[in-house]
C-alpha cells in the first residue's frame, strides 16, 4: 500500500513486508495441494466399465477429491493476495512520522450534539434549549449531509424548500467523524487539532462527551492515516485553577489513555505535539507566571518524553499590542515554548488586509521564531460569520468568503513568506462561520426559515466540497513551495 510523499510514493515497509509473507505462505500451501492432487493414482477411462460397485465408488472419490483440491489451491492463491491487500488498507502508514514541516493541520471542534445524545434532549452547540427554532440556533453555516446515510444523521424540526427535514450530525457517532477523517484524506489535509476545552473537563458529562469524540477521532485518523494531536483551549477557565486541570488531564490521557500509543499521534522532533490556546490574551485566564509553571510541569515528566509545546497566540504577541496583554513577562513564556501559532481570524477582512498583515506582523514574527530555533504556523481562514451564536445580526457574513479569493490570499501571503506549516482555522466551525468542510452550497440547500449563510453569498456557484479542494491546493503549495503556477485560485468558480 503506498501513500503520497512530498515528491514520489513511497511505500509502507510494514504493509509491504507482512503482504509478501501472506503471498510466500500462501503459495506455498497452494503448492502442496497441487502435489497432493498429482500424487494420486490417474483415473484411466475406457469403453471398459469397472468391474463391481466398490471399483465405481473409489474411482468417482478419486475424482471427487482432485477436483476439491484444485479449487481449494486457487482459491487459496486468489485469498493470498485478496488478504494481503485487505491487511494492507487496514494498516495504513501513519502521516505524522514526519512531524509538522510540510503539513497542513485543520483545528477540529468535533462539539456538535443531536437531542437523541442527551438525558434533557438537548442540541449541543446546534441549538439553545430542547426546543430547535430559528430564535435559538447557534452556528450560521448548515452542514451538507448528503454524502451522509440517513442514520447517521439528525433530523430537525426545520424543512428544506423540498419538504425534506433539514439534517444535522452529531460529533458523538464515530461513523460521522470517520467520514470527516475521510474527507481530510481524500482532499489531502494531513492533521486533525482536536480542540479540548479545559473549562468543559470539570463537569463529569461535558468530559464524557469530549472523551467519546477523542476515542473517534483516534480510529478515525487510524484508518485513514491522518494525524492528530490535543490542542487545549483554556478560554472561560477558572482563573485559579485552569493550569492544574490542564495538568492532571494531559497526564491522564498519556497514562491511562495511552494516546502517544498511537502512530497517528503527531510528533514533532521525536515528541509529541501539544497545543495550549489562550497564553497572553487579554480576555482569557492565564498570567505569565502559571503559564510557566505549566511549561516547566508539562517538561518535567519522568522518563517520558516530553511535549513538544505549541501556544496559541495573538495576533501582536511580539508587539504587545491590541489583543495582546502588554505584560512584558509574556515574553518569558513565549521564549520558553517550541513554537507559536498567533491566531488572526477577524484581524482583517479583504485580501488587502491579508496581505498587509502579511507583510508588517508575520514576516517580523517568522524571523523573531527562526532566530530562536522556534516553530512558526500561521492561521488561515475561509471567511467569517457570528450572528446566530454571538445573538449579533450585524455579524452576519460579516467578513466575506469572496468564492475563495479571501482564503487564497492568505495562503499566497503565508506560504509566500516561506511558511513551513499551515492550520486553517476551522474543519467544522459551522458556529462562527469559518469552517471547510461540506455546507449548504445555495438557498435551495438550506432551510428557508433559518438565517445561514450559503457559499453562493457572494455571486457563485460552488459544491459543497469546494473548500475542502481549495484546502487541498493549499497543502499542495505548501508543499511545493509558492510559485507563480499558485498566483490565483487555481479552480476558479
Amino acid at each position: 500500500m503506498c501513500v503520497r510523499a512530498t515528491n514520489l510514493p513511497q511505500c509502507s515497509k510494514i504493509d509491504y513486508a507482512e503482504s509478501t509473507k501472506i503471498r510466500v505462505a500462501f503459495f506455498w500451501c497452494s503448492v502442496a495441494v497441487l502435489l497432493l492432487m498429482a500424487s494420486l493414482p490417474e483415473a484411466h477411462f475406457s469403453c471398459v466399465l469397472p468391474n463391481n460397485a466398490a471399483d465405481i465408488e473409489w474411482l468417482g472419490m478419486r475424482i471427487l477429491f482432485k477436483m476439491l483440491s484444485f479449487f481449494i489451491g486457487a482459491a487459496m492463491l486468489a485469498a493470498g493476495s485478496g488478504i494481503a491487500t485487505a491487511q494492507s488498507i487496514q494498516q495504513k502508514p501513519p502521516i505524522s512520522a514526519q512531524g509538522l514541516n510540510g503539513k497542513h493541520i485543520a483545528g477540529y471542534q468535533g462539539w456538535f450534539s443531536c437531542d437523541s445524545d442527551t438525558p434533557d434532549r438537548r442540541w449541543p452547540r446546534w441549538f439553545n434549549g430542547r426546543s430547535p427554532d430559528n430564535g435559538r440556533m447557534t452556528f450560521d453555516l448548515w452542514p451538507d449531509t448528503s454524502e451522509f446515510p440517513e442514520e447517521d444523521t439528525c433530523p430537525t424540526p426545520f424543512l428544506l424548500p423540498s419538504g425534506q427535514p433539514a439534517r444535522v450530525f452529531s460529533s458523538l457517532n464515530p461513523r460521522v467523524v470517520a467520514r470527516h477523517m475521510r474527507w481530510m484524506e481524500r482532499f489531502d489535509i494531513d492533521i486533525a487539532a482536536l480542540q479540548r476545552f479545559v473549562a468543559g473537563l470539570i463537569d463529569p458529562a461535558s468530559r464524557k462527551r469530549r472523551d467519546t469524540v477523542l476515542a473517534n477521532l483516534r480510529a478515525a485518523t487510524r484508518g485513514t492515516g491522518r494525524g492528530y494531536f490535543v490542542m487545549y483551549d483554556i478560554s472561560g477557565a477558572d482563573p485559579a485553577t485552569w493550569a492544574e486541570t490542564l495538568l492532571a488531564d494531559w497526564k491522564k490521557l498519556t497514562t491511562e489513555n495511552r494516546i502517544l500509543d498511537d502512530p497517528n499521534y503527531v510528533r514533532q522532533n521525536g515528541r509529541p505535539v501539544l497545543v495550549i490556546w489562550g497564553f497572553g490574551f487579554k480576555d482569557r485566564p492565564a498570567t505569565p507566571g502559571q503559564s510557566l509553571d505549566l511549561i516547566e510541569a508539562l517538561t518535567r515528566t519522568g522518563g517520558a518524553t516530553p511535549p513538544f509545546i505549541i501556544g496559541g497566540v495573538p495576533t501582536y504577541w511580539r508587539q504587545r499590542i491590541n489583543d495582546q496583554l502588554p505584560d512584558p513577562l509574556w515574553e518569558d513564556v513565549y521564549a520558553r515554548l517550541d513554537g507559536l501559532s498567533p491566531w488572526t481570524v477577524g484581524r482583517f477582512a479583504d485580501e488587502a488586509g491579508a496581505a498587509n498583515l502579511a507583510k508588517n506582523v508575520m514576516a517580523p514574527d517568522m524571523a523573531w521564531t527562526a532566530a530562536r530555533g522556534k516553530l512558526y504556523i500561521p492561521v488561515i481562514f475561509p471567511g467569517f460569520s457570528f450572528a446566530n451564536g454571538g445573538n449579533s445580526p450585524e455579524r452576519y457574513n460579516k467578513i466575506p468568503r469572496r468564492c475563495g479569493r479571501f482564503y487564497w490570499s492568505q495562503v499566497r501571503a503565508t506560504v509566500g513568506l516561506g511558511a513551513q506549516t499551515l492550520y486553517t482555522a476551522m474543519f467544522d466551525e459551522v458556529d462562527e462561520g469559518t469552517a471547510i468542510m461540506p455546507v449548504a452550497p445555495t438557498a435551495r440547500e438550506a432551510p428557508p426559515n433559518a438565517k445561514t449563510v450559503t457559499l453562493d453569498q457572494d455571486g457563485c456557484t460552488l459544491p459543497p466540497t469546494y473548500y475542502l479542494d481549495l484546502a487541498g491546493k493549499a497543502t499542495k503549495a505548501l508543499r511545493a513551495g509558492y510559485t507563480k503556477q499558485f498566483e490565483f485560485i487555481p479552480q476558479d468558480p
